[in-house]
């Protein structure tokens, strides 16, 4: 028996990825280089906004996971799978590097993400605050699978 997926087995025909990426077949060598450049100013932003800054510190996801009967390829999914790059896309685009510690979700018990960043090229100040954190918060213990692997099998 195989597992259902929990994301569409085509995801460039999923939440519109297609249709945003398609938009970049309309772009001109001169709007190319425009978002190059703008890219590089907006890079150069968020490198003089973490300036004096060893990292910043937030959640890796925007949202706690919701549970496993809400992924039925709903709206509410759709919108779950939207929000969920809102605080890391930013993090990508702009060149800087991160770090996700696991934690546990103060509701759920679920596992859930905070994300250290900081500047390009700032890996090694990332990880020792990112193991400074760890080692006030503590590490959480991987979850235990079985009551999901149950709901697979249930099918």
């Amino acid at each position: 028996m195989s597992a259902p997926h929990l994301f569409p087995p085509d995801p460039l025909g999923s939440g519109g990825i297609a249709a945003r990426a398609a938009t970049g077949l309309e772009a001109t060598a001169e709007d190319y280089i425009g978002r190059v450049r703008l890219h590089r100013e907006l890079c150069r932003i968020a490198a003089d906004r973490m300036e004096g800054y060893d990292a910043w510190i937030m959640p890796t996801c925007p949202i706690l996971p919701p549970p496993v009967a809400a992924f039925d390829g709903s709206a509410t999914e759709q919108r779950f799978h939207a929000r969920l790059p809102r605080n890391t896309r930013p993090v990508n685009a702009f060149g800087m590097c991160a770090v996700t510690l696991p934690l546990t979700g103060p509701e759920t018990g679920l596992p859930v993400g905070l994300q250290v960043v900081g500047p390009a090229r700032a890996e090694r100040s990332v990880l020792s605050v990112a193991r400074t954190l760890e080692t006030v918060l503590g590490s959480v213990a991987p979850p235990d699978p079985s009551a999901f692997c149950a709901a697979v099998r249930a099918g």
